[in-house]
This record gives structure tokens, C-alpha cells and sequence, in this order.
């Protein structure tokens, strides 16, 4: 029997810490940069350069948690839930 080997969920700027633990022993990763209306809209792009740059080189499996329902954000940065 294979050993079990634990992936990890994290931010892309959390990885660096993390990086030689991750990609040695070719783990998973899933980011978790994408959980916000803004992420998945006005930031977008700066998150998915610097998803791509904390993964360059990595050769295992990855992917993201995002937010399945994203609400619309209020002025304050809070999102509405009553949709919930």
C-alpha cells in the first residue's frame, strides 16, 4: 500500500513559505485566492499571475476553492448572504 500523502489548501502568497514541503514531495495544492466577489471579478487577473507564479514548477496536481455562489459586495467589502 502507497503511503498517504496530505495536499494542502492555501493562499498563492502562502506557498513560498511552504514551497519546499510542497513541491518535493509532489503534494496537491488547492489556493484559495478565488472566495470573493472582487476576487472573481476586478482582481482576477492579479490573482491568477500570482496563482501561476506561486505554482511555477509545481508538477502535482492543483486547483482552487472558490466561492460557489458569489454575492455582490457592499461598499464596506460585505457581502450579502440573505440569497442563502
Amino acid at each position: 500500500m502507497k503511503p498517504l500523502k496530505i495536499g494542502t489548501c492555501l493562499k498563492a502568497d502562502e506557498t513560498a513559505a511552504h514551497r519546499d514541503c510542497l513541491f518535493e514531495a509532489d503534494r496537491e495544492i488547492r489556493l484559495q485566492n478565488f472566495m470573493t466577489h472582487s476576487a472573481m471579478t476586478t482582481e482576477l487577473e492579479d490573482r491568477i499571475v500570482a496563482a501561476e507564479d506561486a505554482l511555477t514548477g509545481h508538477l502535482q496536481r492543483f486547483g482552487s476553492h472558490c466561492a460557489r455562489d458569489i454575492k455582490q459586495e457592499d461598499q464596506h467589502g460585505s457581502v450579502d448572504h440573505s440569497g442563502y
